[in-house]
This record gives structure tokens, sequence and C-alpha cells, in this order.
């Protein structure tokens, strides 16, 4: 008796790891279909080990969480409810946010936003001991000028020295870096970037003005993302991911690059044929018509548990110029043997689920 109730007990366990292992979901995510996920996603693992996207709402920034990427909530509520940090929580006189970026360290989540300013953009952080916030402002970490206007915050730590740096765009004309001697304050008296002085602590990664440029990022470089590959050749170990072009267009696309360092200097991927993307080359994903896919852009990056890395990024469901169509997707994000980068996306298509 006690044999057979094993038996059944292992046949039981073993159907719902068969059913577990099927789980799929399909994109674009449909439990982001709320009106506060319609803007560009910023991807955070939180220090409880769930996922956490911020969404710039304008006036407020919206956050959804998850256990496994593909099924999500609005702890907070629907709507302008759902906010984590609105604009009148900010001591600096501004018309509300446009990007943003987390990073978690230590028991403390920093928010890094884009303030709308009066002829400008700076970056600020404000702070919590939870991702949903409150989070109580710090003050500007990057503060813009009439000739340049700073948004699109990323931060990423160094895992071979532990150095913390931010990434960001220079009102769309370029890519640029700063070392932080803290989560909230630059290293150094000078806390504006400057292009390529060497040994400061501030860095240029690729600009629009560079001799290697591609026809396709223009007319804006925006919304970086790093992420390290310790097993990739040294020259290969910190990626860049980034979006070229205008993002309310169907022709804005995510370009990539490659450095030794995460100060650079980046080689951008080889340009891809004109009108075309992928196979390794620039663009990594771009507008495909015919699946319906358009304006992809804001990527972020996560590996599962078991060892397969996704990209989590919005694409346009119209060929439109428009900023209303933007729906959030979570695609394979493959490194092949020659150390390029790989995404095929996929619309309507049962994907197996991440494993976390």
């Amino acid at each position: 008796m006690n044999s057979r109730l094993l038996l059944s007990l292992a046949l039981a366990i073993a159907s719902w790891a068969a059913t577990a292992s099927a789980e799929t979901y399909k994109n674009p995510l449909s439990t982001l279909a709320d009106p506060n996920a319609d803007a560009d996603p910023r991807l955070l693992t939180g220090l409880d080990g769930k996922f956490y996207l911020y969404y710039p709402q304008g006036n407020h920034i919206a956050v959804f969480k998850s256990s496994d990427l593909i099924n999500w909530t609005a702890p907070l509520g629907t709507g302008a409810a759902n906010a984590v940090l609105r604009s009148s929580d900010i001591t600096t006189p501004n018309a509300g946010f446009w990007a943003e970026g987390a990073f978690a360290t230590s028991g403390t989540y920093y928010l890094y936003y884009t303030l709308v300013q009066s002829g400008t953009k700076s970056i600020g952080v404000a702070t919590s001991t939870s991702p949903l916030g409150p989070f109580v402002d710090k003050g500007l970490v990057v503060t813009g000028t009439a000739s340049h206007a700073w948004r699109d915050p990323y931060v990423f730590k160094n895992p071979d020295t532990d150095k913390i740096f931010i990434y960001f765009s220079d009102g769309g004309h370029a890519l640029l870096g700063q070392e932080l001697c803290s989560p909230i304050s630059p290293c150094g008296a000078n806390t504006k970037p400057t292009r390529l002085l060497t040994g400061s602590s501030s860095f240029t990664m690729l600009s629009l003005s560079d001799r290697d440029h591609q026809d396709w990022e223009y007319i804006d470089l925006e919304h970086p993302t790093i992420f390290y590959a310790a097993n990739a050749d040294p020259s290969h170990r910190f990626y860049l991911m980034y979006n070229g072009a205008g993002g309310a267009l169907g022709r804005y696309a995510i370009g990539y690059a490659y450095a030794a360092s995460p100060r650079g200097p980046f080689t951008r991927a080889p340009a891809a044929p004109a009108g075309t993307c992928g196979g390794g080359l620039n663009p990594l994903v771009c507008q495909d018509q015919t699946a319906g896919v358009h304006g992809p852009g804001s990527p972020s990056t996560v590996v599962d548990d078991a060892g397969t890395r996704y990209l989590v990024y919005r694409f346009k469901t119209t060929a439109a110029e428009s900023w209303s169509d933007r729906r959030t997707s979570v695609d394979l994000l493959y490194r092949n043997g020659l150390d390029q980068l790989l995404v095929t996306p996929t619309i309507h298509t049962a994907n197996p689920v991440p494993v976390f």
C-alpha cells in the first residue's frame, strides 16, 4: 500500500513538473496592459529576488512587480495610484519625469530619474528601503545646462572592482558615463561629464560624431544599458546596449557595442545592410513590419536560474509616429561563439517561461 502511495505521489510530482516546464507566455506581455505600462521600462532585480519594472508617467514614476518576468502586478494600485515617486516630491523645480533607472545595494534602493526642467534636463536620485517606496529625493546627481540635457540614466556595478558607474544620454547626441564614488555622488569636484578626459572619472562612450557612427542611429542615441559577460573574450567582457533613431518612430532600434572595461572605449558591432538587422550585426533588434514589431527600445537584461539571458524591452504595435502604442516584451538574448549578440523578436508565439 505504501509503495503504491509513493508511486502515485511520484507520478503526481512528475506530472506537475512536466506541466510547470511546459508553461508558456506570449509577447507582448498581457499582464502589462495597465495604462501605466505604455512607456519605456527599466528593469531592476530587487534585493528580495523579485523583479521590478519602472515606467515614467509624466508627473510620476510607476512600478510593476513579478517573480518570473512574465506575470506582473501593480502592487500600489492602478492609474495615478501606482506611483513610487511624484514630481511634486522633488525639491528641484521641474515639469515632470522622463526615463529613469534603478539600482539596489546594501539594503537601499536608488531610483535615478530624468528631471524635465526649463531649457534642459538633469538626472537626480531618490532613495528608499523598499523597491515600492516611498522614495525620498536626494537631489541632482548630474545637473543639466542649456547645452547639455542629461537623460536616460543607468547605473552599473563592475563585478571585477565593485566600482559604480552611471551612464546616460547627452540630449540624444552622445552616450556618456561617469564613475560614482557613492550611489548618489559622482567622483571629483566636476560633476558634469566631459569628453574623453584622460585620467578623469568622466568619459564618453558613443557619439553621433564618431567616425564609426552608423546611419540607423540618427537622430538620437539613448537608453544605455551595460551588462557583464564573465566568460566572453576579454575584449568583450562589457556589453553596451542602446537605442538609435527617435523613440516615437517605427525605425527606432536597439544596437550594441562591447569593451574590455566599463570605461570603454566601446566598439560598435558592425552595421548590417541598410534596412536589416540581427545576425550579430547592428542594429540588434529593429523594425519587422511583417511580424508587427516596430520601434523596439529601452533594453534591459537578466539571466534566469537556468543560465539563460533574456532581453526585456518595449516595442510599438504600429509603424505610425506615436508614443501611445508601446508594449513590453521578453525575448531570449543569445551570445554566440564569436561573442556576437542575437535576438529574435517573438510576437503572439508561445515561448517557455524563464526559470526562477
